[in-house]
């Protein structure tokens, strides 16, 4: 489970249907909430671009 930071910022955003759903099954599968998936894709993303997390 990744640390919670002591500073969050929120950031609204849009997925169509079948992402949505796609998102929705995975995290269900893998007992995961969103925000962990979030919070893992995000930091592989900053990962592949050689972007260290701050």
């Amino acid at each position: 489970m990744a640390k919670k930071p002591t500073e969050s910022r929120r950031k609204l955003v849009e997925f169509d249907a079948q992402t949505w759903h796609a998102l929705n099954l995975l995290s269900r599968e893998s007992k995961k909430t969103f925000q962990e998936l979030a919070d893992e894709a995000f930091r592989d993303l900053l990962q592949k671009y050689a972007r260290p997390p701050i």
